[in-house]
């Protein structure tokens, strides 16, 4: 198997520890820095003329990771994502492009970091009708939520301390204004459904406003506030919907805390099932997208 990785930041430099632990061949690794890693190159076109079987893509946003995705898928390399952004965007067209040349586009690590969901969605409860998804789908909201929770502190508070710790980044407006959330929850309706839904049309709402009197009305009634992505089917359509939530024991979600997630997953055969684990991280996340990786291989195609 041979691989080569757009973007080495984070998640990407966490792929080719995994592929290299994993004795994977790593052919080009795709960044415009100055980077000490023997298969640098700053050139899409040496990815893409490359023998690689898979192209990992690692570099965030909607371009130009839709561009060089869509060229790889059409010169027959399977392209496994990890990108959110890319796929509530494009996902469809991107799906459809690697049907009509005979490869492969996963995306198991765009939503819930190393929680296999899509994974459970697809294949595990394919026989099932899934009626409704619920999680919290961000880990930098749920340690806010959290440390206003359990210490007392304010939303200014708590988000610098999550800035401190590598929680949170500098400017953390696609987290605390619910759009990460929002867009993991369209890819969601769009596994139940068979549709990807407008993630720009999901009502959204983040945690910005919640203040510490919030919090403390919750803890009086034995309850806490979470943000929560829904996704569910009715007799209308789908609907969706990203916003902070008071929920008391009885939801299963109760007791996620600090940076994990956790995905409820309602259907009709299994009932309710719950997914839990850490939702993002360099090393986590990486070994959700080698997962994919090995799944393009013809042995995991059956």
């Amino acid at each position: 198997m041979k691989i080569s990785i757009l973007g080495y930041g984070t998640i990407g430099s966490g792929v080719y520890e995994i592929a290299k632990a994993n004795k994977i061949e790593i052919v080009k690794v795709l960044d415009l820095r100055d980077l000490d890693v023997p298969e640098l190159t700053k050139d899409f076109n040496d990815v893409l003329n490359s023998d690689s079987d898979t192209v990992v893509e690692t570099m965030g946003g909607e371009h130009p990771a839709y561009e060089f995705v869509k060229q790889c898928l059409e010169a027959g390399k399977n392209v496994v994502t990890s990108n959110k952004a890319l796929v509530a965007a494009f996902g469809e067209d991107l799906i459809a492009a690697a049907k009509a040349h005979n490869v492969q586009f996963l995306f198991e690590a765009s939503v819930g970091g190393g929680i296999p969901i899509i994974h459970v969605i697809t294949e595990c409860l394919r026989c099932d009708e899934i009626t409704r998804v619920s999680g919290i789908l961000n880990g930098t909201t749920n340690y806010i939520l959290t440390q206003m929770d359990l210490n007392g502190v304010s939303f200014e508070e708590a988000l610098k301390e999550a800035q401190r710790l590598g929680y949170a980044e500098a400017d953390p407006s696609a987290d605390v204004d619910g759009w990460d959330t929002c867009r993991k929850t369209a890819i969601l309706g769009w596994l139940i459904s068979g549709h990807m839904p407008d993630y720009k049309m999901i009502p959204t709402e983040g945690i910005t406003k919640i203040t510490k009197a919030d919090i403390d009305s919750a803890k009086a009634e034995g309850k806490v506030i979470k943000l929560l992505g829904v996704v569910e089917k009715t007799p209308d359509g789908l609907r969706a919907s990203v916003k902070p939530t008071v929920i008391g024991r009885d939801n299963e979600l109760y007791a996620v805390s600090d940076v994990m997630n956790a995905i409820l997953v309602e259907s009709k055969y299994m009932g309710k099932s719950m997914y839990y684990g850490p939702g993002a991280g360099k090393l986590p996340t990486a070994a959700a997208v080698i997962a994919d990786v090995l799944r393009t291989t013809p042995a995991a195609q059956g």
